[in-house]
């Protein structure tokens, strides 16, 4: 009888190379995406192509984007052409696009700080990333952190941000939205009576722990997350009910990265993941059936089968860029 994780390993290498199979239908972000979060597991050299391609192409706009530092009039355009990319394709999305129009500086700081963090990740432009991050700090946003509605209406937004700064060595935000978001989460009540404010929450507390892993690089030390592991234990049932795919598997994952892969959560949330797999696809679908569309919640799903116990770190892309 073939035992389960040998099924999850056979579904996650069947994710794998569909995606393979079609990269050149995916757009380069989403390929450099996958390319990323397959080489974390994989080690496989081939799947540097897509990610010197990617940050290549990329290189004026990052460029543009550090330009940008001191100009507020240049972000808020930078913003505003962001933001007419936007997805509107539920509810949510419409709701914290509202948001991000109201506070353009957000848009455009995740555009940059997310670079920068890429950069420091694949070793790209050490120099120029270390003073476009001096800059980066030298910016006040401690108001920005402290927008209780403007966190529940915007997802992970926020969390991102704080920590994306935490690794270019701006820590001061990290702390104080954890203890913001710890402390807001004696309202959970109230937070669950909106479907949208709950994705976001449940959302926000998974970046938590990705996030410190620094995109897959680190298994974290899961005693600084049990509170947020407890959360997602005590509150299963909800999740089940009121989360999509993404973040259902991300909940599971989360497991691992804090080195608990026999939590019960785990076996859950991959049991969950399986059922919605298509063998004629050889993908995770839902309703929305588009092949790009679900590169995100099929990228989860196979680091949440696959079930590492470590991670490749990288890669060195320093040569690329000289």
């Amino acid at each position: 009888m073939v035992s389960r994780k040998e099924t999850n390993k056979t579904i996650a290498a069947g994710i794998k190379k569909t995606y393979l199979e079609r990269i050149d239908e995916v757009p380069a972000n989403k390929k450099s995406h996958l390319a990323g979060r397959f080489f974390s597991v994989t080690g496989e050299s081939f799947l540097i192509k897509y990610l010197v391609d990617y940050h290549q192409q990329i290189l004026p706009e990052v460029t543009s984007l550090i330009d940008a530092l001191g100009d507020k009039a240049r972000q808020e355009q930078i913003a505003t052409e962001l933001l007419r990319k936007f997805p509107l394709s539920n509810k949510a999305q419409k709701v914290r696009l509202r948001y991000l129009k109201s506070r353009p500086e957000v848009t455009y700081l995740n555009r940059l700080a997310t670079n920068l963090c890429y950069w420091k990740k694949f070793k790209i432009l050490p120099k120029e990333q270390k003073k476009a991050a001096d800059k980066l700090g030298e910016m006040d946003l401690t108001d920005l952190f402290q927008n209780h509605d403007f966190l529940l209406n915007t997802g992970v937004s926020l969390i991102n941000l704080a920590d994306y700064l935490k690794f270019l060595g701006i820590r001061k935000y990290s702390e104080q939205i954890r203890q913001h978001v710890q402390n807001f989460s004696q309202k959970i009540d109230s937070i669950r009576q909106n479907k949208i404010h709950y994705q976001n929450w449940l959302y926000g507390l998974t970046h938590f722990i990705i996030n410190d892993t620094f995109y897959y690089e680190y298994l974290l030390d899961g005693s600084d997350y049990q509170w947020i592991l407890n959360f997602f234990e005590n509150n299963f049932k909800s999740v089940e009910e009121l989360a999509n795919l993404d973040v259902t598997a991300e909940v599971g994952l989360c497991c691992i990265l804090c080195k608990e892969p026999d939590h019960p959560l785990v076996t859950k949330c991959q049991e969950i993941v399986k059922d919605n797999f298509e063998e004629n696809l050889g993908m995770v679908a839902i309703k929305q059936r588009d092949f790009i569309y679900l590169e995100h919640v099929n990228v989860v799903s196979f680091l949440l089968l696959s079930c590492p116990q470590d991670f490749v770190k990288g890669p060195d892309l320093s040569k690329y860029f000289e």
